[in-house]
């Protein structure tokens, strides 16, 4: 009678060939879930950033499209920080501007430039979160041939608050579209 032995566990070597396949598999697995997880929120903190943008410009493409007047005059237009000031629709005085403010997180203080907007007399309110720095915001009339004012063009580069050295140094959005004015809208 022939006996068939069957080995009930594993030999040392096995062990030891499975130990060190694990000791080089789990590593490499850890540093592939480290990346993906940066990758998924620096995907979330782009599309943050990119849909307050888009945000913005549909409040601007609102406002200016409905203004009855532009305050060319009264308004900073031209430069980094520009103010615009225009009259809209119910009459009331708006005002547009990028201001520095400081704003407290976990590590300290620090100055962050944040849209605000006001309508009339009522309180400010800001446009752009508190984690968010608005690097450039530049308002700029555009006129035609007779010189009459046809649009506004606004560029703006906002970026996520102290991304220059990490994972989401690239979290920024940048934008230059010009907005065309009503015929009605009037230049004072």
């Amino acid at each position: 009678m022939r006996h068939h032995s069957s080995q009930a566990g594993l030999t040392l070597i096995e062990m030891l060939i499975y130990i060190g396949l694990i000791v080089i598999i789990l590593p490499a697995l850890g540093v592939i879930m480290v990346q993906l997880t940066q990758r998924v929120s620096l995907t979330d903190v782009r599309g943050r950033v990119t849909a307050l943008s888009h945000v913005l410009f549909s409040q601007y493409a609102t406002d200016f499209t409905q203004a009855r007047a532009i305050a060319v005059s009264q308004s900073t237009l031209g430069v980094n920080g520009s103010v615009l000031k225009f009259t809209d629709s119910t009459g009331t005085l708006v005002t547009i501007d990028r201001v520095s403010t400081s704003v407290s997180f976990t590590g300290g203080a620090q100055t962050v430039r944040r849209l605000r907007m006001q309508r009339g007399a009522a309180a400010a309110f800001w446009l752009t979160d508190r984690d968010l720095d608005t690097r450039s915001f530049i308002v700029s009339v555009v006129r035609d041939t007779t010189g009459k004012l046809t649009g506004l063009r606004v560029h703006q580069d906002i970026a996520l608050l102290g991304a220059a050295n990490g994972p989401y140094q690239n979290a920024t959005f940048v934008a230059d579209t010009t907005f065309a004015l009503e015929p009605q809208t009037t230049e004072n």
